[in-house]
């Protein structure tokens, strides 16, 4: 056998702890546990796996009855069966420890525990990885349709720049045009309206357009222009030939 346990009289705190000392150092999971006795009191069931096997149940009987009269701690008298040679489990077991049996099951449940933790573990992972795609692509389809109106309006503001830059060419070349057929100079000597430049074709359209409105303040400051301009080809067609 590879265990023993000793039937004892109730011990004291002090004398449980001499006991406890003693058995530790020679005994692997030596333990004290308190039960009931036959007679209605109580008890202690002290025991442990050897280290060495003992020369016999009887050294060993006569080991710790020697023990505890030396400690002066009671001791089983005319008490058959007080102390026994067991096997590791039932030593385990009758003191409250695991047997190898209940470690290899304890073993066995954690191993279940951890396998379907980590599947949760993964599973949680999987779970969250499919809600951030989802999020990715809905945010990718909110953000399509912002992206396409931005390129939308771009192409629309370099069309109309277009446009502009068109209009103001072509005014340019009008009010030129104008200047040429009016003073016999061309420049931008006279400036000339919006709707002259886009709606007469020559000085005279634009002649009548004035005859037939009202004259505004701006006409007033053209006809200014105008002198001056008139003036610039005096000078020129007087000027002296070289």
């Amino acid at each position: 056998m590879a265990a023993f346990l000793a039937q004892l009289p109730f011990l004291s705190g002090e004398q449980s702890d001499k006991v406890e000392a003693w058995g530790s150092a020679r005994y692997t999971d030596f333990r004290i546990v308190v039960q009931d006795s036959a007679d209605g009191g109580r008890c202690c069931l002290a025991g442990g796996i050897f280290r060495e096997q003992p020369r016999s149940l009887h050294h060993l009987q006569r080991l710790l009855t020697t023990n505890l009269k030396n400690w002066r701690l009671p001791r089983p008298r005319y008490q058959r069966g007080w102390l026994s040679l067991v096997s590791r489990d039932v030593a385990r077991e009758r003191l409250g420890l695991k047997t190898e049996a209940h470690a290899e099951c304890a073993a066995i449940v954690l191993q279940l525990v951890n396998a379907n933790l980590w599947k949760l573990v993964e599973q949680r992972a999987s779970e969250r990885s499919a809600r951030r795609a989802e999020a990715c692509s809905q945010l990718a389809a909110l953000g399509a349709p912002k992206r396409s109106l931005a390129v939308g309006f771009d192409a629309l503001a370099a069309s109309t720049r277009e446009r502009q830059a068109e209009v103001a060419t072509r005014r340019a070349q009008k009010a030129s045009s104008f200047n040429q057929e009016r003073f016999g100079l061309a420049g931008g000597y006279v400036g000339y309206s919006e709707a002259e430049l886009d709606e007469c074709s020559d000085w005279a359209a634009v002649k009548r357009r004035r005859l037939d409105e009202p004259r505004t303040a701006r006409e007033e400051r053209e006809d200014t222009l105008s002198a001056r301009a008139a003036l610039e080809v005096a000078a020129q067609r007087s000027a002296p030939v070289g």
